[in-house]
């Protein structure tokens, strides 16, 4: 037939090539109305037959076709076919088993990991030990591998470092281990990790039992409707079709079912997320009960730690103190036994001076006389030479002008430390301080005798200086309060200090109180002839009534009354 249509057109090709492109327009219908022509008559001839023939699909002559052979029932029939082959009972069972036995085992891995999160101190030890014994295992298999691998190549100080690595880790791990608190905290972090690994594996489970509530469900529905088309096949001999009121009712079965079911599944997970709140609450109050024991631990340790502290505080302050009285027991022992040599050192150089004494030398000097007075308060030798001797001098105007009179009130005493130890007590150290303020504040001058009538009338007195200083100030016109905050304060101490010193630093050394020196010569028994011997030494005596021949008569005569009975002194212990 293609051939014959390739004929044909090649018969009208010439022809189409001389006629215009309105009669080619023209043209083409016939020619493709003949081409179909030609094909139809090929097609016939080779069929034998009419192109409208057809045969009867359904094979019968009434037109009627059978009920099983419907195509919405076979398929009916294959649908319900696979049907039975899913609804397998065993299989079904198999697998809700399969299922429940994932929940069981996970439900148990859960329980297993509260349990050991919650079993306290002797799962923390087997946790530290099983990390200890896993850091040892590593290492010895990390280093067998390596001198497997590289023989001879292992630098020992490679396997030192990780030796000592290893070492430091299984230290730290034991220190941890020991450690209450240590312990205690571990214990925290593994509760709090079991509590979040318990929520997760929760959530997990809840995920899982959703799935699984799910599938059940939806094979509960998928029961539903089986047994809904089950029912439906059962009355289809009866009825082509089930009734509108038989599918209502079928549908509200199926939903009051599933909507059962539903609530149950509710209240199942309702349940298992209130026993799940409840394990988290126990697991909390465990932190909680676990924060507060450590808490109160703490609490005792610093107690404890203060009560050691204040005891050695106060055994270090009874040790200071014990050394502290010890120091000066001792400084005393010292200063006592230094005084004593030094006294008896006195009384060597006295005795040696004694035999080999020379008269006192007088020497000219010009312009006022230093003279020193070195006495102490309460000695009886210097109160008698004050009111015989000096009395009628340092009082005197004239006698001052040719003297620079300095009084040391110290005589006898020891320096301790810091302190002074008069030779009469407390109360003579008392009246030498009242004395040095007196002299510092009121000094005895050229045209005043500054203190000096207050100084000679409480040596006049057998009372306590301290006693005698307020009524002598007062009948003297001096400033009483002025002279007592000195003597109380630290101003009178250190003039104390001085007058201490000077005394101590005497070359030659005194002998007794008082002792009475001229420009630094002592002048021993001359001090009694302390008014001739200041004339004689001072340019300033030429016209001085002190120093007139009337005057210095009388001064010997008084010198001849004191005999050396009464001259009494004092020496030191």
């Amino acid at each position: 037939g293609i051939r014959r249509v390739n004929m044909a057109a090649a018969e009208l090709t010439p022809l189409l090539r001389n006629m215009d492109s309105q009669r080619i327009r023209l043209a083409v219908p016939l020619v493709l109305i003949a081409a179909l022509a030609l094909v139809g008559l090929h097609f016939v001839g080779d069929h034998g037959g009419s192109v409208l023939m057809f045969k009867n699909p359904i094979g019968s002559g009434d037109g009627v076709v059978p009920e099983k052979d419907l195509s919405f029932v076979k398929s009916e029939q294959a649908h319900f076919a696979a049907s039975k082959q899913l609804d397998d009972v065993a299989a079904r069972s198999k697998m809700n088993d399969f299922f429940d036995n994932i929940a069981k085992n996970q439900q148990m891995e859960h329980v297993r990991i509260l349990n050991s999160a919650s079993s306290g101190d002797n799962s923390l030890n087997n946790y530290f030990d099983k990390l200890a014994n896993k850091y040892h295992s590593e290492s010895r298999a990390h280093h067998a591998a390596r001198l497997r691998n590289h023989p001879g190549m292992l630098h020992r100080d490679e396997s030192d470092v990780n030796s000592h690595d290893l070492n430091v880790a299984v230290h730290h791990v034991d220190h941890l281990a020991r450690s209450s608190l240590d312990q205690q905290k571990q214990a925290r972090i593994m509760a709090q990790r079991a509590q979040r690994r318990a929520a997760e594996e929760a959530s997990r489970r809840e995920a899982h039992e959703d799935r699984l509530k799910y599938r059940k469900e939806r094979s509960q529905d998928e029961q539903v409707e089986r047994a809904v088309r089950d029912l439906s096949e059962d009355q289809k001999h009866k009825l082509a079709a089930p009734s509108m009121k038989m599918r209502m009712i079928q549908n509200l079965k199926t939903q009051k079912y599933v909507e059962a079911q539903r609530a149950r599944a509710s209240a199942e997970k309702a349940d298992e997320r209130k026993k799940e709140e409840n394990q988290i609450k126990k697991v909390g109050d465990w932190i909680k009960t676990q924060d507060a024991a450590a808490k109160k631990t703490k609490q005792e340790e610093i107690e404890n730690f203060d009560e050691q502290k204040n005891n050695l505080k106060k055994y270090l302050d009874t040790i200071t103190k014990k050394h502290k009285q010890e120091h000066e027991a001792e400084e005393e022992k010292q200063s006592e036994i230094t005084s004593k040599v030094r006294a008896l050192k006195r009384r060597i150089s006295a005795t040696k001076k004694s035999k080999e004494e020379k008269p006192f030398q007088i020497k000219k000097v010009s312009g006022r006389v230093e003279l020193g007075f070195y006495m102490e308060s309460m000695c009886p030798g210097c109160k008698y030479y004050t009111s015989t001797v000096l009395k009628a001098l340092i009082t005197n105007p004239d006698f001052n002008k040719l003297v620079d009179f300095k009084l040391y009130p110290y005589g006898n005493g020891r320096i301790s430390g810091d302190a002074i130890q008069c030779q009469h007590g407390a109360p003579e150290c008392e009246g030498n301080t009242i004395l040095a303020c007196m002299q510092s504040l009121y000094p005895v001058t050229e045209t005043d005798p500054g203190f000096a009538r207050a100084f000679v009338c409480m040596e006049e007195s057998d009372s306590l200086p301290a006693e005698e200083a307020k009524r002598c100030a007062q009948e003297n016109k001096l400033d009483y309060d002025k002279i007592m905050t000195c003597a109380r304060g630290d101003e009178g101490k250190r003039l104390a200090m001085d007058a201490a010193r000077a005394t101590e630093n005497l070359d030659p050394p005194h002998e007794y109180a008082p002792w009475v020196t001229l420009d630094g010569q002592p002048l021993r028994d001359s001090a009694y002839d302390l008014q001739s011997v200041v004339c004689q030494s001072s340019t300033l005596a030429q016209g001085n009534p002190v120093c007139s021949s009337g005057a210095l008569k009388v001064a010997s005569n008084q010198m001849l009354r004191a005999s050396p009975v009464t001259r009494s002194v004092c020496l030191p212990n």
